[in-house]
């Protein structure tokens, strides 16, 4: 009888730690999905300025937009729009190693940036820039927010780097207009 007694109580204690354990997984498991749900609840715009721009989100950055493209033959982009304020531009210009320009146009479903580089001999000048190209995919048009002719003053940043170990390169264009508190990011892919 003594012996029957212990093994009930040995069962009821093996129960007891059992719900206990149990109940511990179910809290920790519930904990980790609800952090992963927040992650993956956060915007998409702001997952992909984070991916795309700069990882921590300045705290002046609000309303992104942003459009994803494909260029067939020719590569990728992704175009953003986003308020911003002048001091948190420095924030982005730091995290690579920017070239500034000092003209940007967008003509043709092009995004062209121009400059000048004064060689050590004051006769020669030698013209530099690039572009790249955005909507020139006829079934895909710009979306409404993209708005280049409003434009007042813009600032133009390149930086171009080789993406990965493959031959391509990645084209990566911060516009700042300061009078209308706003950037465009744009980042082009070359080739496939």
């Amino acid at each position: 009888m003594m012996l029957n007694r212990f093994r009930h109580k040995w069962h009821i204690h093996c129960l007891v730690a059992f719900a206990a354990f149990a109940a511990l997984v179910v809290a920790v498991s519930a904990t980790c999905r609800r952090s992963s749900l927040s992650r993956q609840s956060e915007p998409w715009e702001s997952r992909m300025f984070s991916r795309y721009v700069l990882e921590q989100i300045p705290k002046s950055v609000a309303d992104i937009k942003v459009d994803e493209l494909e260029h067939p033959g020719l590569g990728h982009s992704y175009v953003m729009r986003f308020r911003i304020e002048k001091a948190d531009v420095a924030l982005i210009l730091n995290s690579r190693a920017f070239k500034e320009f000092p003209s940007i146009i967008y003509e043709q479903e092009q995004l062209i940036w121009r400059g000048i580089d004064q060689a050590p001999d004051p006769l020669r000048v030698t013209f530099t820039g690039g572009g790249c190209p955005l909507y020139t995919n006829r079934q895909h048009e710009a979306p409404e927010w993209f708005r280049p002719n409003e434009w007042t003053s813009p600032k133009v940043h390149v930086v171009r780097e080789k993406h990965g170990k493959s031959t391509r390169y990645k084209t990566k264009v911060l516009i700042f207009d300061e009078k209308l508190e706003e950037a465009y990011f744009v980042e082009y892919l070359q080739g496939h």
